[in-house]
Formats: structure tokens, C-alpha cells, sequence
């Protein structure tokens, strides 16, 4: 009899097997013969996920969606880090881990905490904390999603805001927004109307100090930087039936920053002076439409498809002056740059649902993305200089994918996928150069890179309070198309050489995540230990002439990172939540320029966060407080090598609820300052061959910047 109870199940899992082996190796088109379910195993474990009911957060009478997450355990850690893979091209299997309805955006130029800001508190149903991974999800994870499930039907609204911004001795912006959101059957619909400006003043002292110990120069900076951003939003979701829905996402935007730098040296030695001025006029206009579809073809197959089409259209200037001894400020050079870029991306997948326990999510995705840019150095003290740099790049870029989810018990899952990489890249470069005679260049080349990207995921669930995460997985980074030309220092004052033997850095990543809940107090506590084993670094290195980004073959970085989050009712601190966050991290490299071991540079051995949030102070009256700062870190570049030494960074801000739907914020940013610290040793050439020329210092600083924004709804 218990033969054969367990004889079909024996034969039921080498089915299983079989299955996932075979999702692992067709991929691309051959996966599409597979499919998945619109609804998570049965098996699947409930003690991982936790449940907020939209009246859980009505007392504190919250405005947006943002305002319900930063008063929802566990969320203040996904916030500060949303939006991390927006620069990325094209989806992939990671992303965000805040979902609106099990989904992830389809946009990325509407950025996830805009979308967070525009949809109204009132429209949410619950909001779930899943803890490891889910079949049903649109992104993989290896530790906490959220995923926000909205009202069905919503009531037609308007959501505005109306602030000033003010920082140092920059005159205060006017910023506001207006979303107007409704329904119609099946239809939801909503419109919005953005402006935003950011102005920040950056200051610094720097000094320079001989090999004999006596300062020869010291340069004071001033940068004044104003950034405004003006966008225009649509969003249209609609359910065709029960088994199909599209949502559309529609966005033009236009961007202008306008910066004055200001730098004054005064050379002690020869007892004279010189003042620099650097203007910069940059402006984009940008569009972006985005989207996806969802058909359930049945309760065992979901087919969905989602696309990007944008293109951003840059206009850049650069101007800089020189005055000598007080005189008259004269033209040194200009650097104008235009440039235009492309994304055009289509991804679709199949789930398919084989039981309860098993579910294969395989498809492919297509990126084209393109970058033509004209940028000129035009000399105009001295003797005469004219380039131009016309540079066209364009990345196509393949992937297909196969996941498989394996609900072992419902404390037990198990997650595995094999994705596999092809991307060309071709660059064709014009340069001409006009000097005492003309000179002209062209060049074309084309790379195409292959990678194989597995993972393996098992969560493990010992009872309701204590998870283990045990994660495996195989990163390939993504190159910048602007890593393939020149890009301007403002320090040093010129163009840097790019390299165009780049290659994408390679990480195979190893975690175990062990997770405790104090349910008392709704908090959790999060060890990670983790190595990563690197190839391809991307680091500086030596070039043709000086130095920049290019590879070293291998690396090791490894180190802890802890997470947790709980209440202060214990101490009788009632609507009190902290957030905090804590990563020892340490590397190992073969100095580039050295030939010795040394750790991988700008990587801090310490960091940190802590976050206060406090609700109901005063009837009505809320603030939040965040503090962070990270260790030392080194440097390295041709001529000299330095390290940055950072202080406490602190942002707030108070609200006070003034009605239900009325709400006024003060908000304080750069509180402290945002205090760092540059050393360098600077060398007459190549540091490690050349002689040891002087120490600078310089010491930076960013103003306070101060808003008052108030909110309400009708």
C-alpha cells in the first residue's frame, strides 16, 4: 500500500526534473513552447508574506502611496534603494522590488517614486511584504518585495501640490504637480502635469602643499547648479475581458540645467592670481511610450508582453573663461556637444503553470539601443584648435530566458533560471582636427559579446519567525554607451579618453540571508553574508595616453550586510518605526599600476543608514529623520592616486496634516552639509615611475536646501 502511494510520486518528480532541465536549455524561441500560471502554487508558503490592509494606514491620514510605504515595516530599505536599475537597458529578470499589482513598470523614464507620488493613498487595497521568491511576480528577488494591489474601481480625483524650494543664495523655484485620476467601466485612466526644480550649491577649498611642506596654491570653488524638469504624464490601464488587460504609460518631458562654476586660485609663490569660470547650458527633450499586455490563455498559461520606445534628444554647453590678476575675463575654450539617444526594447514571456508545485516562466527579450553624438573642443586663447568627434554607437542586444519555480512544501521553494546573453556593439568614429593643418580620422569597429547568466534560489521557511536565504547568481554589468566617448573632468579642465576595448564586468554571486520577525513589534533582523568572485573589473586602468575605465581579469569582494527594522513600543514609543543598515565589505585586486594586491578602489569598507520615523507627535504632526555615512575609500588615476573621506549626511522632514485631505511638508535636505574630503598625491607623470610633485587637499561641502510643499486632493 505505501508502495503504491510513493511510486507515483517518485515518477511525478523525475517528470519535474525533466522539465526543468529542459526549461534550463530551451531557450529563446524554443521556450515559448512553454508557459505559466497567473496565480502563485498552492504549495507555496503563506508565513513569508505579510498582509497591510489599506485601513491599517487611513488613521495617519496618508495622501500617495509613498506616504502609506514610509510608515510600512520593511519598505524604508526598497525606497532608498528604487529606481537602481532605471540606467540599465531594456527589462531583464531583476528590477525594483516595489510591484503595483504583482507588476513592474513598463517605463523608466516615469521614474517608481513618481509613480509612488502619483497614486492616490485612497486607491490602495493592501499592500503584501513577500520575504524571498514567488512564482507569480514579475521581477526575481533574494529578499523582500512589495507588491501593492490597487482598487479595482476608483473614484475620479485630483491630486496637486504646490512648493518652494530655496537652497544658500539661490532665489527660491516655485515647484507643483497636478494628477487628475479616473475610472470608466473598465477603464482606468490618469493625467499629470510635473514640474520639479533642484537647485544645489557645491563649494570647496583646496590647497596645495610642496614636497617641502609649504603651500604654493590654493583654489576656492563655487558652483551654483539649477535643474528643472517639466514632465508631462498619461496612464491608461484597461481590462478587456477576464483573461486579458493592457496597461499604456505616455510621457514628454524637458530638462534645462544652468550652472555657473566660479574658481579662484591664488598662487603663493609667484604672489599672483588667476580666476576660472565654467558656464554650463544643458538642455533634453524627451518622450517615452511604454506598456504591456496580459492574456490568460487559461489557469494554467499567462502570455505577456512588454515595450519601451523612447528617445531623448541632448543639447550641451560649455563655456570657460580665464581672468588674470583681476582683469577682464577672456574666452579659453568652448565645448558644445549634442547628442541624440534611442531605446527601443520588446520582451515577451510564457508562464506556465504545470500543477501546484511546478511553474516554468520562459521567453526572450530584444534591446536596440543608439547613441549619435557630435562633440566639439574649440580652443580660442593661443594658438588655434578645432575638433570635432562625430560618434555613432548602437548596442543590439538578445536575451532569452528560461525560470523555473519548484514549491517543494510550503515552507520550502525552490527558484533556478539559465538566461543567455548575445550583444553587439558597433562604434564608427569620425574625428577631424584643425590646427597649423587639417587632420582626419575614422574608425568602425564592432564587438559582440556571449554570456550564460544562471541562478538558484532556495528560501526555506524553519517556522513563522526565522527564514533562510540561500542565493546563487551570475551578473554581467551593462556598458554605458557613453563610456565610448570622450567625457569632460571639470577638475582638471579636459577630455578624458575612453576606451574602446571596454568589456562588461562578470560577477558570480553567493548569499545566505538568515531573517528573524519580533511579530510583537512588526520588525525583522537580516544577516547576509556574501563573496563575489570577479571577472573582467572594471577599474581604472592605464591607457594610450593617460588613464580610465577598462578591465583587470579578476577580483574578490566579500563581506556582511545587516538589515533590520522595528517599533519602540517596548519603550512606550507608540507610531514609532526605525529603519537602519549596516554593510562590512572588503576586496582583493592586482594593482593595475602597482602589480600588488590592494582592494578595489572607491569601495568603502563600512557604510550605514539609520532612519526615524515618528507619526502622531502632536495630533496631526509627523517628522522623519535620516542619517548615513560610509568609510574611507582610495583612489587612483595616471598621476596621482588619494582617497575621499566622507562625514554624516542627514535628510528630514516634518508634516503636519492640516486636514483629511490637506497635508504640508518641510523638508530639509544636505543637512549637515554633505561634508567630504579629497586628498590626492599628485606625481610629475605616471605615479608609480615618475617623482612625487605635491599633496592637495580639498575640502567640499553642499548648502542645505530647504522645501515647503503642500499637498491636497479633491
Amino acid at each position: 500500500m505505501t508502495h503504491r502511494v510513493t511510486q507515483p510520486n517518485v515518477l511525478y518528480k523525475r517528470s519535474a526534473l525533466q522539465h526543468a532541465i529542459l526549461s534550463a536549455v530551451l531557450i529563446g524561441g524554443s521556450s515559448m513552447l512553454l508557459g505559466f500560471s497567473t496565480t502563485s502554487a498552492a504549495n507555496e508558503s503563506i508565513a513569508n508574506i505579510e498582509r497591510y490592509e489599506a485601513s491599517t494606514f487611513m488613521a495617519l491620514e496618508p495622501q500617495t502611496l509613498y506616504d502609506i510605504l514610509e510608515n510600512t515595516p520593511g519598505a524604508n530599505s526598497l525606497l532608498s534603494k528604487m529606481n537602481s536599475t532605471s540606467n540599465n537597458r531594456g527589462f531583464g529578470s531583476s528590477g525594483d522590488q516595489i510591484l503595483i499589482n504583482s507588476k513592474r513598470m513598463s517605463g523608466k523614464e516615469n521614474s517608481l517614486e513618481k509613480e509612488l507620488n502619483s497614486i492616490q493613498a485612497k486607491d490602495v487595497e493592501y499592500i503584501e511584504l513577500i520575504r524571498g521568491t514567488r512564482s507569480d511576480l514579475d521581477v526575481q528577488s533574494n529578499g523582500l518585495v512589495i507588491n501593492v494591489v490597487l482598487k479595482q474601481d476608483i473614484d475620479s480625483s485630483i491630486l496637486w501640490t504646490l512648493g518652494t524650494v530655496k537652497t544658500a543664495n539661490i532665489k527660491a523655484h516655485t515647484t507643483g504637480s497636478l494628477t487628475y485620476s479616473a475610472s470608466k467601466g473598465n477603464l482606468k485612466y490618469r493625467i499629470g502635469l510635473n514640474h520639479a526644480v533642484n537647485p544645489a550649491e557645491i563649494s570647496s577649498q583646496e590647497q596645495f602643499t610642496s614636497p617641502a611642506d609649504v603651500d604654493t596654491q590654493t583654489n576656492v570653488r563655487l558652483r551654483e547648479n539649477i535643474y528643472k524638469e517639466s514632465q508631462l504624464s498619461a496612464k491608461l490601464e484597461y481590462v478587456y475581458s477576464d483573461k486579458t488587460a493592457m496597461q499604456l504609460t505616455a510621457i514628454y518631458e524637458k530638462i534645462n540645467v544652468d550652472a555657473l562654476t566660479a574658481n579662484n586660485s591664488e598662487f603663493l609663490t609667484s604672489d599672483t592670481l588667476q580666476s576660472k569660470e565654467l558656464e554650463y547650458d544643458w538642455g533634453r527633450d524627451k518622450w517615452e511610450v511604454s506598456g504591456d499586455i496580459t492574456h490568460d490563455y487559461n489557469d494554467a498559461h499567462q502570455l505577456k508582453l512588454l515595450f519601451i520606445s523612447n528617445q531623448a534628444d541632448s543639447d550641451d554647453k560649455i563655456w570657460h573663461r580665464v581672468s588674470q590678476d583681476g582683469a577682464v575675463f577672456k574666452p579659453n575654450y568652448q565645448l558644445p556637444r549634442i547628442y541624440t539617444s534611442k531605446e527601443n526594447v520588446l520582451r515577451t514571456n510564457w508562464r506556465f503553470k504545470l500543477n501546484k508545485s511546478h511553474t516554468f516562466d520562459s521567453g526572450f527579450e530584444v534591446a536596440i539601443n543608439q547613441l549619435d553624438e557630435n562633440l566639439q573642443f574649440i580652443r580660442q586663447a593661443g594658438s588655434a584648435y578645432h575638433s570635432t568627434e562625430l560618434n555613432d554607437i548602437k548596442e543590439t542586444r538578445y536575451e532569452g530566458f528560461s525560470n523555473y519555480n519548484f514549491a517543494i512544501s510550503p515552507t520550502l521553494n525552490l527558484q533556478s533560471s539559465l538566461i543567455y546573453e548575445r550583444s553587439t556593439i558597433d562604434v564608427a568614429t569620425d574625428l577631424s582636427v584643425t590646427a597649423n593643418t587639417l587632420q582626419h580620422v575614422n574608425s568602425d569597429t564592432s564587438r559582440t559579446f556571449n554570456y550564460l547568466k544562471p541562478r538558484l534560489n532556495l528560501r526555506y521557511d524553519l517556522n513563522d519567525i526565522y527564514q533562510v536565504r540561500f542565493n546563487y547568481q551570475r551578473t554581467v554589468s551593462q556598458l554605458d554607451l557613453k563610456d565610448f566617448v570622450p567625457w569632460f573632468d571639470s577638475y582638471e579642465s579636459r577630455l578624458e579618453e575612453a576606451n574602446p576595448d571596454l568589456k562588461p564586468e562578470v560577477r558570480d554571486e553567493f548569499s545566505v540571508a538568515f531573517e528573524k520577525q519580533w511579530q510583537s513589534t512588526e520588525g525583522s533582523f537580516i544577516v547576509t553574508p556574501y563573496y563575489h568572485k570577479i571577472s573582467d573589473l572594471i577599474n581604472e586602468v592605464l591607457l594610450a595616453k593617460r588613464s580610465g575605465d577598462g578591465n583587470i581579469d579578476s577580483a574578490t569582494e566579500y563581506g556582511v550586510e545587516f538589515d533590520t527594522y522595528f517599533g519602540l513600543e517596548a519603550f512606550g514609543l507608540n507610531n514609532t518605526l526605525v529603519s537602519a543598515n549596516y554593510t562590512w565589505r572588503d576586496s582583493e585586486v592586482i594593482h593595475p599600476f602597482t602589480a600588488e594586491k590592494a582592494p578595489i578602489e572607491r569601495v568603502s569598507k563600512n557604510a550605514w543608514q539609520v532612519k526615524l520615523n515618528q507619526n502622531e507627535i502632536l495630533p496631526g504632526l509627523s517628522m522623519s529623520l535620516t542619517l548615513e555615512d560610509k568609510s574611507r575609500y582610495t583612489f587612483y588615476y595616471y598621476d596621482y592616486q588619494g582617497n575621499v573621506d566622507t562625514k554624516i549626511t542627514a535628510n528630514a522632514f516634518i508634516d503636519y496634516q492640516i486636514s483629511q485631505h490637506l497635508k504640508l511638508r518641510f523638508k530639509g535636505d544636505n543637512l549637515l552639509n554633505d561634508r567630504y574630503t579629497v586628498n590626492k598625491a599628485r606625481h610629475t607623470g605616471l605615479f608609480t615611475q615618475s617623482q612625487y610633485l605635491r599633496q592637495e587637499q580639498r575640502a567640499n561641502e553642499r548648502a542645505p536646501r530647504f522645501s515647503l510643499t503642500l499637498t491636497g486632493q479633491f
